[in-house]
């Protein structure tokens, strides 16, 4: 019996989709922007940014540019761990 690794409506938490995911929330939140403001810097739909974040889904290669671009970082910055102390919670941001 094969075990799942992803499911959808079930984001991988660990790996390159986990940390993408929780990486674009935290720069969203850190630049100040809504999910509909960085849709719309990054070129794309809003539905299609909040399932980046529900980890529903993964934007292709050309768009990973424009979404870093959108939230002032590198692409690479997207798929590193952060420190602990640099997590915005969001009882820290309310």
């Amino acid at each position: 019996m094969k075990t799942k690794l992803y499911a959808p409506g079930k984001p991988l938490e660990n790996g390159c989709r986990g940390l993408f995911r929780k990486n674009i929330i935290y720069y969203r939140e850190k630049r100040g922007l809504t999910q509909a403001a960085a849709a719309a810097e990054a070129g794309t739909a809003k539905i299609t940014w909040i399932k980046y974040e529900r980890g529903d889904r993964f934007p292709t290669a050309e768009l990973l540019d424009s979404v870093a671009e959108a939230l002032d970082v590198s692409v690479q910055s997207l798929f590193r761990p952060r420190p602990k102390s640099a997590v915005v919670s969001r009882r820290q941001t309310a």
